[in-house]
């Protein structure tokens, strides 16, 4: 993702915090109530105030990281995603540890569009967590891939971005930084 793209991604919510800080600032009473509150009451504000901003502040951190395996048997890739053990993204580090278990009802199947069915299926998870021979990913979840229009074609058949726009305010941007990534095996 090119520089002008993430510094177009904060330019509405840093145009969006600079407007609410300047009316706060601009609004006397509120400002002080806010930043030197004498009474109870505008203690009572003030704390009620940041409460709100911690609490729709979590809102914005929608995505997850969510592991990703493929493996090949044969001539096809299949691909499997932990949902069951997602990683949350924080602010701040935190240390979270994932455990690629045999239980179906924590993976997802990615699949296979149907003209790509000569290269991409279902293979068992256990055969696939037994070999993981193509890659192991960590991977943004939920995407919420908007068409920017009607799709002319099937989107099961199409690619999203590629075949049909989408709007990209939708998709997740960013960047998650990694101290260390260990894998054991039993």
């Amino acid at each position: 993702m090119n520089r002008s793209n993430k510094k177009r991604r904060w330019l509405l919510p840093g145009l969006l915090v600079l407007g609410v800080l300047a009316s706060v600032a601009a609004a006397g009473t509120a400002h002080a109530w806010l930043m030197n509150p004498v009474t109870p009451v505008a203690h009572e504000v003030r704390d009620l105030f940041y409460k709100a901003v911690v609490v729709t502040s979590f809102f914005f951190l929608i995505a997850e990281l969510l592991l990703l395996v493929q493996g090949r048997v044969g001539d096809i890739c299949s691909g499997w995603m932990l949902v069951g053990q997602p990683i949350r993204v924080t602010q701040e580090w935190s240390e979270q540890t994932i455990t690629a278990v045999l239980d179906a009802q924590q993976w997802k199947c990615l699949g296979t569009r149907p003209d790509r069915a000569d290269m991409y299926g279902t293979i068992a998870l256990e055969s696939i967590l037994r070999n993981v021979n193509v890659n192991l990913y960590l991977v943004t979840y939920p995407v919420n891939a908007v068409p920017m229009g009607p799709v002319d074609g099937d989107p099961q058949r199409l690619r999203a971005g590629r075949d049909y726009p989408l709007w990209q305010c939708k998709l997740p941007e960013g960047y998650v930084m990694l101290d260390t990534f260990r894998v054991e095996f039993e």
